[in-house]
């Protein structure tokens, strides 16, 4: 294999790693064992374990992006804000590793060039557009902030991923029992939008 397929293997065995074992588990050694080489022979390709993480950090936002892309496909702005919410939630339990790793790491953007960094913020910038098109309509609740409101959605579905993903918010709650997350997921889209739009 040439470098960039090495790094991609290392990658790879990385997020397999990770998912299984969490961030505990993902060691120079284990990451080798996997590959079949020599932990030394991982430093030829990325010079620490925290460079690694960093690397899976964003191609795990350039997966999540991916993830959510059908939801800008959607021809009306406010159908794109409510599809992009419930994608958003289906990924965090789908892949929770990648989720906590891409969440609650600081990233370091000065690291990347600036089509990695535009790439990594794709979904941010659609939201964006979308909450444009739905205050040039007028459907943008009096005292909600264009600017802001953008920081108000990733808050809200990430707070409510935590509750999901930490078995809070769950059918199976000893004393507070919800119903399914599919219909936690739609209801709480359905939400968010009500509490920033006319809707």
């Amino acid at each position: 294999m040439d470098h960039a397929d090495t790094k991609r293997a290392i990658l790879d065995v990385s997020l397999k790693l990770g998912t299984e074992l969490g961030e505990e588990g993902l060691t120079m050694r284990a990451i080798a064992r996997g590959m079949g080489v020599s932990a030394t022979a991982l430093y030829q390709h990325y010079e620490s374990k925290a460079a690694i993480l960093r690397e899976l950090r964003t191609t795990g936002m350039e997966t999540l992006n991916a993830y959510l892309a059908p939801a800008f496909e959607e021809p009306d702005p406010i159908q794109q804000l409510r599809r992009n919410a419930e994608l958003y939630l289906r990924f965090s339990r789908e892949h929770p590793w990648m989720y906590t790793l891409i969440n609650e790491t600081p990233e370091d953007w000065g690291v990347h060039n600036d089509d990695r960094r535009a790439a990594a913020m794709n979904s941010v910038e659609r939201t964006f557009e979308a909450l444009r098109l739905c205050d040039q309509r007028g459907l943008l609740l009096e005292g909600v902030k264009l600017e802001e409101a953008p920081l108000s959605i990733w808050a809200a579905l990430h707070g409510m991923a935590l509750l999901m993903s930490s078995g809070r918010v769950s059918p199976d709650h000893s004393r507070y029992p919800s119903d399914a997350p599919e219909v936690i997921i739609e209801r709480f889209a359905d939400y968010i939008l009500r509490c920033l739009l006319r809707v």
